[in-house]
């Protein structure tokens, strides 16, 4: 190769590579481009007071409780009015300020809060760079609560689930009580729901595993009446037992024949038909049947539904919506 056209090549080597610092140059000023206008993200007055208001909403707080008041500050002579809320003591302040930085977060709003020692009031601002676009003051008030209702949940098939599994579920802080199928693994299963500090049910049928608990109808009923004793000895917590009457293949005069054995143990029966069955042909479903139910529970009422253990996690988010507007998650024992 000549001296001549190793010149050539260097060249344009060095000719591609200033092309190429230039073409980076320009997408790294691109780039910066972008980047201003996503920090522009300006937020609304409008967007930012509708935002506070749903958070409000969200937490169960009364429009009663919530007032203008003026401003006659030079300072801020973005707005003409702040917010004064009186909450009931059981709203964490903290949870509200977190749900409404939550809510705008998308945009370039700042919420900041200061505590009023003397007064014990706390103070939120909510501003866009150096305007600020909302002020609220937030004082606790014994005198007032929220109206709220209960719920409680039972979760079926956990006996389905790998020891791993099981011992996850019982670690979780969230309330629950367990419906147990009519088996001797039972047992077991129920002693470590007791230790967990939950309750459990047992589900009567005709497939038992375990002679001593058989109940079927062709069994004479002094062997029914000795069963049913295994069975409450076995099972001393619970003090309702629950069965179907469908789907079962036990007449009606059957199931009053046990409830009435049941009773003289001091236990009682309910039809497991009578309480809400939460399940949907997929997840969506799921969440809408639970949220439908949720939204038309009366304050001072309450409802007990049942569930798979596969469907459990999926409502997790509907039940903390719930239990944020000051309603309460319980026991089903403290319902029945």
């Amino acid at each position: 190769m000549s001296m001549e056209s190793k010149k050539k090549i260097v060249y344009t080597l060095i000719s591609f590579t200033v092309l190429l610092i230039l073409f980076n140059v320009v997408l790294g000023l691109l780039h910066q481009d972008e980047i201003k206008v996503e920090n522009n993200n300006d937020v609304s007055r409008l967007d930012i007071e509708t935002s506070f208001s749903s958070v409000i909403k969200k937490f169960g707080i009364k429009e009663s409780w919530v007032k203008k008041k003026s401003l006659n500050d030079k300072a801020l002579d973005s707005i003409s009015y702040k917010y004064k809320i009186e909450i009931p003591v059981d709203v964490p302040i903290p949870m509200i300020l977190k749900e409404l930085s939550d809510k705008l977060k998308n945009g370039n709003a700042k919420v900041t809060s200061t505590e009023k020692k003397n007064f014990g009031s706390t103070i939120l601002k909510i501003k866009t760079g150096q305007c600020v676009k909302l002020i609220a003051e937030i004082n606790y008030k014994k005198e007032i609560v929220r109206e709220h209702s209960s719920i409680a949940f039972v979760i079926k098939s956990i006996d389905k689930l790998s020891e791993t599994e099981f011992e996850t579920l019982l670690k979780t802080p969230i309330k629950f009580s367990a419906l147990l199928p009519l088996q001797i693994e039972s047992v077991e299963i129920a002693e470590k729901i007791l230790k967990s500090k939950r309750t459990y049910y047992i589900f009567l049928d005709d497939d038992s595993d375990n002679v001593k608990f058989e109940l079927d109808e062709d069994i004479n009923v002094n062997s029914l009446k000795k069963n049913v004793g295994s069975i409450v000895s076995s099972f001393n917590s619970p003090q309702h037992f629950f069965i179907s009457s469908k789907g079962t293949g036990f007449s009606n005069s059957f199931i009053n024949f046990l409830k009435n054995e049941f009773k003289r143990k001091e236990r009682i029966i309910l039809n497991l038909n009578s309480f809400v069955n939460l399940k949907g042909e997929n997840k969506k479903d799921l969440i809408s049947l639970l949220n439908f139910h949720l939204n038309n529970i009366k304050s001072a009422e309450s409802k007990t539904f049942f569930i798979e253990i596969d469907d459990w996690e999926s409502i997790q988010s509907s039940i903390n919506e719930y239990l944020k507007k000051g309603n309460k998650l319980k026991l089903p024992s403290q319902l029945l």
